[in-house]
């Protein structure tokens, strides 16, 4: 009896999650502050647990454009396409070895003017389901020796 019980529990939790992404855009609609990004990316990052999908946290550029989602240690666009990825935790390279910029903040990609001419290792680039697009945000001011992330 507990166990059908549990598992009835459980189909309900996970019905819970699954709307939790869609919550969180609806809410992003009522407020214009800064955590509704990380609401996003905790609600999506757990649905993509549940379901046995790797986590993704979702990046934006210096003005606010959606650039595309991480996904273990590489950058894809909406489409699935692999655009690069990360090394050293933050700084991001294309997958032909170019640098293109960095994480600042917790969901921020911009390109640091001084490190433009560093090469990595060439990746083979991945291609996984296309993800569905976010909303662009509002533009931060420009940091001094920096560009913005580009697309």
């Amino acid at each position: 009896m507990f166990a059908h019980v549990g598992s009835a529990f459980a189909a309900f939790i996970k019905g819970i999650l699954r709307r939790l992404p869609r919550r969180a855009t609806e809410m992003s609609k009522l407020s214009n502050g800064g955590d509704t990004q990380r609401l996003w990316t905790d609600a999506s990052s757990e649905r993509a647990r549940i379901e046995g999908f790797p986590a993704q946290i979702r990046y934006w550029n210096w003005s606010g454009q959606y650039i595309g989602y991480r996904a273990q240690e590489a950058l894809f666009l909406v489409n699935g396409r692999q655009c690069g990825y990360f090394a050293e935790g933050d700084e991001v390279y294309a997958c032909s070895g170019e640098y293109l910029g960095e994480v600042r903040g917790a969901n921020r990609l911009i390109t640091n003017l001084d490190k433009k001419t560093w090469k990595r290792t060439i990746a083979n680039p991945q291609q996984l389901k296309s993800a569905s697009a976010c909303h662009n945000i509002s533009a931060k001011e420009m940091l001094l020796g920096y560009e913005d992330f580009p697309l």
